[in-house]
């Protein structure tokens, strides 16, 4: 229940007293540290500890209840003091706040009295005895105002807090005269109230108490050193109070435990072996929807069997894989709105080590909740990838035999890398998860999975590369894939699946079902070998034929229409045999077709170039290749000095046909033109 803090209403209270003569009294009910807490809070005195500013809070905030409520003692002349009786009370609830403000006014201002001396150095005798003084009336008006809680009688939640309000500033006083013993029993009265209070309620009501309660602990603590000479030990004890007290104390933690129930079903989940707790009621609503729904699907993937591709009318469908999913979300979304709420707490209120207990538990319950959504949705894609891979397998085995139907419907390699991709990213997620950390066993077996997801993706993207052609890089991917099944295999045999990590246990996780999902597993990493292993030795040959011996013989200088033009000299960094010409059967010569895709004939005239070569490099005879140019090609070399440059381009070459012994055929138009007695007539 809020508790309005700037003016005091009936909704302050649980119940208020009657408004009508007729009407029934009803106990007041006042969350007394809830409303000093906040009053602190909003007030100056947290984080900044100024009491002064506190202290004149109360001032104003006495003088307006007083006013609001009739409750004046007059002015000058006409002061006349009214005692505050439970009548009162009865007829003004808001009143019951001026013993509690009273204490609160004379408290902060001992505080800050204190402040001073601890900046002054030496004696201050007086402002020793206006502290003490200040404290005495503080425990006077916190007395009151447990009296007047019993005489109206308020609730018995309000007497207890006033009760543990009045001995905690109690003890303040006895601690500041250093009665030791006197100071250890008033803390233990009021430590016991706050242990029990912090047990039961909303956690903002369970954070306060218990924050006040380890407060409390640490001047007990410093009481007892001080009482016993520091050989009494650290231990505090459970607190003392008297049997009126403690049956009160009883008595509203039974009542409080009852308006909420014990702890049943819905309010904790088990995850490998934790039992997370789950507090507020949309968490277990949430929860314990998303719980309902996984266990109609878990039923619904018994009923299948193991083959989880059987064609079955019990088989979950895609619909029911997506609710699932989608409760699990709706559950998280319901854990992140209270991880918010629990922020908002923390940066008002500083926190305690309820909410931080609050904050690990909602951690823990995140991961849970996200471990068994990643592995919902890792037997979904498992379930596409299975049936994707039997497609492809179907068209793979059948070969250019497969039909028009059959080719349209076939998966391709490439879709089966994306799916794995997609369950690799699954698995790093749930690496990820809170908790997952602290459990090894999950660790390795996620881990394990991972590596076994890696290498089918391997392997797949292998079949995509051997798909379009590129035979070396297929080599290397299957080598890569082949390392991987095997780390893979000797990772889920080291793990054996003890605990079952959610999917493959169709109940509760028995060992029975970790087993044979463990042997599926190791089955399918066994069929990878053997996939791997043929598939590398086609992606070998495949590689060889695409090598630059053959690929020579199988096609020319790129754009030529024939033969390689260009000498061997000239091509070392794209090295062929330099073959121009050789000898086909009966006197018929072959030449390297273009590097255009073969088709029909012309790659079979290619596939006799590459046996007759065969044939000539044997028998050494009737092979010509181009090795160099001969003569040689000139080229320009410009002259030194730099200053002749420019007449580069002007140099007429020398003709060295004469030297090198190039016969010059005789031109045809020359004879005609020239020749005789007066042929010089006739040009």
């Amino acid at each position: 229940t809020k508790v309005k803090i700037d003016t005091w209403t009936e909704d302050a209270m649980e119940g208020s007293g009657a408004t009508a003569d007729d009407a029934p009294f009803t106990p007041p009910s006042l969350m007394v540290h809830m409303v000093i807490s906040g009053l602190q809070q909003q007030h100056g005195l947290r984080p900044d500890n100024d009491y002064q500013a506190y202290r004149h809070y109360t001032v104003r905030r006495l003088k307006r209840i007083r006013k609001g409520a009739g409750f004046k003692f007059g002015k000058g002349r006409s002061f006349v003091p009214h005692e505050l009786t439970a009548d009162d009370v009865r007829s003004a609830p808001e009143l019951l706040m001026v013993p509690l403000l009273d204490s609160e006014r004379s408290w902060a201002y001992a505080m800050e009295i204190k402040q001073e001396l601890e900046l002054a150095k030496g004696g201050h005798g007086k402002l020793t005895s206006h502290l003490l003084g200040r404290l005495r009336k503080a425990v006077h008006h916190s007395a009151s105002f447990e009296t007047l809680c019993g005489q109206v009688p308020a609730d018995a939640r309000t007497c207890l807090e006033a009760t543990a309000y009045s001995s905690w500033m109690a003890g303040n006083l006895h601690l500041e005269q250093e009665n030791w013993e006197m100071a250890l029993s008033s803390y233990s009265a009021a430590l016991t109230i706050c242990k029990e209070l912090g047990t039961v309620g909303e956690l903002g009501e369970q954070d306060l108490f218990t924050t006040r309660a380890e407060s409390i602990t640490q001047s007990l603590r410093y009481c007892k050193y001080n009482l016993t000479g520091g050989q009494g030990g650290d231990d505090v004890g459970s607190g003392a109070s008297d049997d009126t007290v403690a049956a009160k104390l009883s008595a509203v933690v039974a009542s409080a435990k009852s308006k909420t129930g014990g702890r049943g079903a819905g309010e904790s989940i088990a995850w490998r072996g934790r039992v997370v707790p789950v507090r507020t009621a949309e968490l277990r609503h949430a929860v314990t929807k998303a719980q309902e729904q996984d266990f109609e699907l878990l039923l619904a993937l018994q009923r299948t069997g193991e083959d989880e591709g059987a064609a079955s009318k019990a088989a979950p469908s895609e619909n029911q894989f997506s609710r699932v999913i989608g409760g699990y979300e709706d559950a998280l979304a319901a854990v992140r709105k209270h991880e918010h709420t629990l922020d908002a707490m923390v940066a008002t209120t500083g926190g305690g080590s309820k909410v931080e207990q609050e904050r690990a538990d909602l951690a823990l319950l995140k991961g849970a909740l996200g471990h068994s959504k990643s592995m919902r949705m890792l037997t979904r894609s498992r379930r596409l990838v299975g049936d994707l891979k039997r497609k492809w397998r179907a068209v793979v085995a059948v070969g250019g035999a497969a039909t028009a139907t059959q080719a349209a419907s076939a998966s391709k390699p490439e879709d089966i890398v994306h799916l794995y991709g997609g369950l690799k990213q699954i698995l790093e997620e749930a690496l990820k998860l809170p908790g997952v950390e602290d459990d090894d066993e999950l660790v390795d077996e996620l881990s394990s999975r991972l590596a076994a997801v890696r290498a089918q993706r391997c392997y797949f993207l292998a079949e995509t590369h051997t798909a379009v052609g590129h035979g070396k890089k297929a080599v290397v991917l299957y080598d890569h894939a082949a390392r991987l099944a095997a780390s893979a295999a000797d990772a889920l045999q080291a793990c054996g699946f003890e605990h079952g990590s959610g999917e493959e246990a169709s109940s509760a996780g028995s060992s029975s079902s970790g087993e044979a999902f463990l042997a599926a597993e190791l089955a399918e990493l066994a069929e990878l070998g053997r996939d791997v292993a043929g598939a590398k030795s086609r992606a070998q040959a495949q590689a060889v034929l695409q090598s630059p011996l053959v690929a020579s013989a199988l096609g020319a200088e790129k754009g030529g229409g024939g033969g390689c033009s260009a000498p061997l000299l000239e091509r070392l960094s794209e090295f062929d045999a330099g073959l121009v010409e050789l000898g086909g059967k009966n006197g018929k010569s072959l030449k390297p077709t273009t590097t255009k895709k073969l088709k029909g004939k012309k790659a079979k005239d290619a596939a006799a170039a590459v046996a007759a070569e065969a044939d000539a490099a044997e028998s050494g005879t009737n092979v010509t290749y181009k090795v160099a140019s001969v003569p040689p090609a000139l080229e320009a070399v410009p002259c030194k000095p730099m200053l002749f440059n420019l007449a580069h381009n002007f140099i007429d070459f020398p003709d060295l046909d004469a030297k090198a012994g190039v016969k010059k055929q005789p031109d045809p138009a020359a004879e005609s033109s020239g020749g005789g007695l007066f042929g010089w007539f006739r040009s």
